[in-house]
């Protein structure tokens, strides 16, 4: 989709943490042991989870370790805080929370294999954690795999479907994957779980519009327009819609103001040559073209739109200059030649594409020659010649 982000200019998934509401001066002294559990309360409460209790731990010493780890995580000393998880988890192999927090923590550093690598050891031991599926999954696409990461994201979803951060992920991915109907579906439920998201709006609006829903489009575009009225594409997007709901003219104007922020944007002005076509405006319509074959003038078809154009709008000498550059990037290609055949029988000098191919077929070798000039004569109406 046009600016949009399932496209493939999503690279890597990223994740941001909220920081611990805890400061210390200097988390390398000697805190006591229930001022670590306090300042992991806060931290807990501060993010809205349930703190971890001592009854999730085998081990007191185990708890300490985590709450001291959370600290220095919280310190920006990522590597001094995975040292001490894994100690944490070296004095209790199964707690859970220590393995989901060093798959986080290694995600957000970079390391996906190592994320990888906690997110399973988690899951054997919880196997309906939805943020270990969500890291696993995350994991798994950014490691390449993006086929393999779709199931445990599904499950992360149906597990918790009010996380955003989820269902957000599950989007990219399923974009990724050319899975139209899910990306709307894990789009629509983002804006369920956070209405003020103006980009999670945005998104389902071209999701529903890729579908052919433009209607729902309009309504999620409306939301994202309330939220975010100066995003980029807002434009592109309304005329989008507006061209789906078949209110051309209006799309017109959109495309065109669009294009005036984006005056480099080749596909909305060649969407725009095409609506102003399908309305018969062909001079406006030529004028666009021109500046499509101008940004890209090895490009056979932009240069063929021209033509057609040009001649529609009664632009003659225009018409027959471009015929005549069409007819030297064809070279000794004859699908490209049959191409300048029709389009020269499509405006009515049928009988020019018959000297043409003439000309043509001196050049070329037999028999391709003769079957030119036989097209040739034929699109001008002389079946017995051909």
């Amino acid at each position: 989709m046009h600016e949009s982000k399932g496209s493939p200019d999503f690279q890597r998934l990223t994740f941001t943490f909220e920081p611990l509401r805890v400061r210390l001066l200097d988390v390398k002294i000697l805190v006591p042991p229930v001022a670590l559990l306090l300042a992991l309360a806060l931290a807990a409460a501060a993010r809205g989870e349930t703190p971890d209790s001592a009854s999730q731990y085998r081990s007191e010493d185990a708890l300490h370790r985590y709450a001291a780890g959370r600290l220095l995580e919280d310190a920006g000393q990522s590597a001094e805080a995975l040292r001490e998880y894994y100690r944490a988890l070296a004095l209790d192999p199964k707690a859970v929370a220590v393995a989901r927090r060093v798959s986080e923590l290694c995600a957000r550093v970079g390391d996906a294999s190592r994320s990888l690598e906690f997110a399973d050891r988690g899951l054997a031991l919880a196997p309906s954690d939805a943020r270990l599926l969500w890291l696993k999954g995350a994991a798994l696409f950014n490691l390449g795999r993006a086929a393999e990461s779709l199931p445990p994201l599904e499950a992360a979803v149906a597990a918790d479907s009010g996380d955003a951060d989820f269902t957000r992920t599950l989007a990219r991915v399923a974009e990724q994957l050319g899975r139209p109907e899910l990306v709307a579906q894990a789009w629509r439920k983002t804006t369920a779980a956070d209405e003020e998201d103006g980009e999670a709006w945005f998104q389902l609006a071209g999701a529903e519009a890729r579908l052919g829903r433009f209607d729902s489009a309009d309504k999620a575009l409306a939301s994202a327009k309330d939220l975010s009225p100066v995003r980029p594409g807002i434009l592109f997007m309304e005329g989008w819609i507006r061209e789906g709901q078949g209110r051309r003219p209006e799309a017109i104007e959109l495309f065109r103001r669009h294009l005036k922020i984006h005056p480099d944007d080749k596909v909305t002005r060649r969407r725009l040559v095409k609506l102003l076509a399908r309305e018969k405006r062909w001079d406006e319509a030529y004028r666009e073209a021109e500046q499509v074959s101008r940004g890209q003038p090895e490009d056979f078809v932009a240069l063929e739109v021209e033509a057609d154009l040009a001649f529609r709008a009664k632009r003659t000498a225009d018409g027959e200059r471009l015929v005549r550059l069409l007819r030297e990037q064809s070279g000794r290609d004859e699908e490209r030649m049959l191409r300048v055949l029709g389009l020269l029988a499509r405006n009515g000098r049928a009988k020019q594409g018959v000297t043409l191919a003439e000309a043509w077929g001196k050049e070329a070798r037999p028999p391709h020659g003769d079957d030119l000039a036989a097209e040739a004569l034929a699109l001008a109406g002389d079946s017995k010649g051909a």
